[in-house]
């Protein structure tokens, strides 16, 4: 894939945004071409060089929320205690500062699918690194991932909903000590 110069990721960015805050009032089937071009007060044409649809600059959007949910875990270098909170905090902090496009894709259901998507993109990077770190694994660990992070997407989507009320620290904390004591009763 070429590397995008300014000018066009700037272009998209407009799309993106402009479509997020149609997605605020309207579901994604019912917006057309002429509307997100009205909104971007960009042309057609325009529209028409980068995507061929609106559900293209959806997945647009997704897969710019799955790369920086990629890019959070992935830098946890060892599985600890710190490494680990860290790392949600920082992707809670992310997601506090994209609340919008986190709230139109897992409780506005701008995609159904997008839920599933995040589940397997953080359970893969979590397999990967666990992985790496030679730690045994039970035979069932990709339920108890499953669980583990079906759990926390819950979470964040209530904290979402709740206008992000409570400070990242104190959800990170939250998830991870409940995270721990799910691992701690799966390992007896």
């Amino acid at each position: 894939m070429k590397k995008e110069n300014q000018r066009v990721k700037l272009t998209k960015r407009i799309f993106k945004d402009s479509l997020i805050e149609i997605l605020k009032e309207k579901a994604i089937y019912s917006i057309k071409v002429k509307e997100l071009c009205n909104k971007a007060e960009l042309n057609r044409t325009t529209f028409y060089k980068y995507y061929e649809n609106i559900y293209d600059v959806l997945a647009d959007v997704e897969y710019d929320v799955l790369k920086d949910s990629e890019h959070c875990i992935s830098e946890i270098e060892n599985i600890n205690e710190s490494q680990i909170k860290n790392t949600i905090y920082k992707l809670l902090c992310n997601i506090q500062k994209n609340k919008d496009v986190y709230y139109l894709l897992l409780i506005n259901s701008a995609d159904n699918e997008f839920y599933e998507k995040l589940m397997k993109t953080i359970i893969d990077l979590l397999k990967n690194k666990i992985g790496q770190s030679n730690i045994d694994l039970k035979e069932n660990y990709e339920y108890i991932f499953s669980y583990i992070i079906s759990g926390t997407i819950d979470i964040i989507k209530k904290w979402l909903c709740e206008d992000s009320k409570l400070d990242a620290n104190h959800i990170t904390d939250l998830i991870y000590d409940l995270s721990n004591k799910i691992l701690g009763i799966a390992q007896n």
